[in-house]
């Protein structure tokens, strides 16, 4: 079975089709700033979120996903790399 952009998306030609496509799947992944998109904010809650190299998400960031579950996993090495910040003004 391929799973690839391309095959999951074949038969999206508009917003509905894509809310639908990810409407049905039971395992979603995305960047924490991904889920600004509208798409996303139209009510579905996960039973878990995980976000990977959490030591490396700036909190603001990080935030957002936890307000989608009712449980979630911050995985990370803390010393490791802080978060990347490319903005002079942050």
């Amino acid at each position: 079975m391929e799973v690839s952009d391309d095959v999951l998306t074949r038969d999206v030609r508009t917003v509905a089709d894509l809310e639908a496509l990810y409407a049905s799947k039971t395992v979603v992944a995305t960047t924490c700033l991904s889920l600004a998109h509208p798409m996303f904010a139209r009510g579905r809650k996960f039973d878990v979120c995980i976000i990977d190299e959490a030591a490396q998400a700036p909190q603001l960031a990080a935030i957002g996903p936890l307000f989608f579950a009712e449980k979630f996993v911050l995985v990370g090495d803390p010393h490791q790399l802080p978060p990347v910040v490319v903005s002079d003004s942050a």
